[in-house]
């Protein structure tokens, strides 16, 4: 590591005896450490150089760049291929979310297309009881003339009857 040196007197020191590494990340020799880093002004820590207890954050300095960078470009790998996953079952996710929307509006058409033709299912049906109900009633106004009886209302009642002669609304309707 012939890099190494003071950072305020640019000694270098091959045995590492005078060169300390201080936390804040600068070297400095013996001769120029104070209480605070004549670097940065920042009050610091130190250890000596070659030093086996070098916080981890520390070592970090003294690594071989390229196996550095291979780790890191590893890491980057493992990142960026986890991403691509990601990204990718998110679109899936998202085409299927986007199917179900779909899906969903069809049904709700669905459904509206069969509420109107229950309601004019109902109308027909209400119109059949209406119409029954007047056959019925004309019958026994016809049946009680038969007797002999009259009725001030039969001529209403006939009136009614013939409108309800159209009896196509007795037939299902066709929805379009």
């Amino acid at each position: 590591m012939s890099w190494i040196h003071c950072n305020k007197c640019f000694l270098k020191d091959q045995n590492f005896n005078e060169i300390l590494f201080l936390q804040c990340g600068h070297l400095l020799c013996r001769k120029c450490i104070s209480k605070k880093c004549l670097i940065c002004y920042k009050t610091t820590k130190y250890v000596t150089l070659p030093k086996k207890e070098i916080m981890p954050t520390m070592d970090l300095y003294f690594q071989n760049p390229i196996n550095y960078g291979k780790k890191l470009l590893s890491i980057l790998k493992f990142q960026f291929e986890n991403r691509i996953n990601l990204e990718v079952e998110g679109a899936k996710l998202f085409k299927k979310i986007k199917q179900v929307k779909e899906n969903c509006q069809k049904v709700d058409q669905e459904i509206k297309n069969a509420q109107e033709e229950m309601r004019k299912e109902y109308l027909r049906i209400k119109k059949m009881k209406v119409f029954i109900e007047q056959t019925k009633m004309y019958k026994n106004v016809r049946k009680s003339n038969k007797d002999g009886s009259q009725d001030s209302g039969v001529h209403g009642i006939q009136t009614s009857y013939n409108t309800l002669q159209d009896t196509s609304f007795l037939l299902p309707s066709t929805v379009d």
